[in-house]
């Protein structure tokens, strides 16, 4: 039986976003060939019992994945009642409780589509296809 945890977003901070003019040798057609390279990183602050997300999303073409087009790292905090439940603290490391790391970074990539998405409204870039992608292959 999965866990229940009560949990709110405390904050949504968007840290950083980058924006590379369209390149000339980029063709309209590359746009659906785009790379999405999605991070994900988990922070824990036992004094205020939150569990903050910090992502980052990389756009590249597959042609030429070092040449960054566009990025946006977002912190998502996250504040629950049962912290010491939701969150381990073993051997001087805190972990978040499996499931829970799941369901949260579930909500944090789809925040971050979001946000993605509107700041690249009305460019090139807007026409890139963002794939729906499966949380147990990201890091």
């Amino acid at each position: 039986m999965a866990k229940v945890f009560e949990i709110k977003i405390d904050r949504v901070e968007l840290n950083e976003f980058f924006f590379k003019p369209r390149p000339k040798d980029l063709a309209v057609a590359t746009l659906v060939e785009l790379n999405y390279n999605i991070n994900v990183a988990n922070k824990v602050g036992p004094e205020n019992s939150i569990i903050i997300q910090i992502l980052r999303i990389d756009v590249t073409t597959k042609s030429n994945p070092t040449d960054i087009l566009a990025s946006i790292g977002v912190s998502i905090g996250y504040l629950t009642k049962k912290f010491s439940e939701a969150v381990i603290y073993q051997n001087g490391i805190y972990t978040v409780d499996s499931q829970l790391e799941l369901r949260l970074r579930n909500i944090s990539i789809g925040t971050i589509r979001g946000m993605l998405i509107s700041k690249l409204q009305g460019t090139y870039l807007h026409a890139g296809v963002l794939p729906i992608v499966p949380d147990t292959i990201i890091e």
